[in-house]
């Protein structure tokens, strides 16, 4: 991030825990302020940009009550944050207004990495199922709607120990297809956006065929560990539905 007056800002936050926010990218990005020299981070400002209430300025689709589900252009659902403080310590918490109230990330599945043309994963899953011959090429992605360059997103299988995701800068197939099948109802200047919170990661377990149990660990920018789940099918003959982006 450029700011012109680096050194003024770090100067009046010195040896103090500082943070600021703003909203104007309608996405969700955590930036760290520190002069080029301060190679430890000793003096850092945590500047906050969060997602905003419209999110894609009120795009659909919409909901049976005919109020726009808005998701943001790096996959981050419309909502609010709540601010925490105390004493000397500070946390954010994202709530997100489609979603359920505590679902901190977006699960996906996909059989390829491989990014397109506009850098985002080629296929996603339609759902949870896979052939147990297609394993070779299964890919977690995992949308953390609230991280930054300190979220360690891991996950593990059936109970195994933690693997870790990579983040990687690109675009949430998810929403990319959802901008697609509803083109008309997505505002003519809002297009899907390379993300600064996405992990991706290769599923290497040898599983059978049957019902896995995925999760998801997550330890956010303030520290906090947060969990999710998804259930994988294994199937020795039925076809894996898949969506082309």
């Amino acid at each position: 991030i450029a700011i012109e007056d680096t050194e003024a800002l770090l100067a009046l936050v010195e040896n103090r825990k500082s943070i600021s926010f703003a909203g104007h990218t309608h996405r969700q990005e955590h930036k760290y302020i520190s002069l080029a020299s301060d190679m430890q981070g000793r003096n850092m400002h945590h500047h906050h940009v969060l997602t905003t209430l419209c999110g894609s300025w009120w795009s659909g689709p919409y909901s049976p009550e005919g109020i726009a589900y808005a998701d943001a252009c790096d996959g981050s659902p419309n909502g609010y944050y709540e601010l925490t403080i105390d004493r000397a310590s500070y946390r954010t918490n994202f709530i997100p207004l489609s979603l359920p109230k505590q679902q901190k990330m977006r699960i996906m599945l996909t059989q390829s990495i491989e990014p397109d043309s506009d850098n985002t994963p080629s296929y996603q899953l339609k759902s949870n199922s896979i052939l147990s011959s297609d394993l070779s090429n299964l890919h977690l992605i995992v949308n953390f709607f609230e991280g930054g360059p300190k979220t360690i997103i891991s996950y593990s299988l059936n109970g195994s120990d933690q693997i870790l995701l990579k983040k990687s800068w690109i675009k949430d197939p998810w929403l990319k297809q959802r901008y697609k099948d509803h083109k008309s109802e997505i505002k003519p200047w809002v297009d899907s956006a390379n993300s600064s919170h996405i992990w991706v990661g290769k599923i290497t377990a040898n599983l059978e065929t049957g019902l896995h149990k995925l999760t998801i660990q997550a330890q956010d920018e303030f520290g906090q560990i947060i969990y999710d789940y998804l259930c994988l099918e294994v199937l020795p003959h039925h076809q894996a539905n898949l969506i082309k982006i």
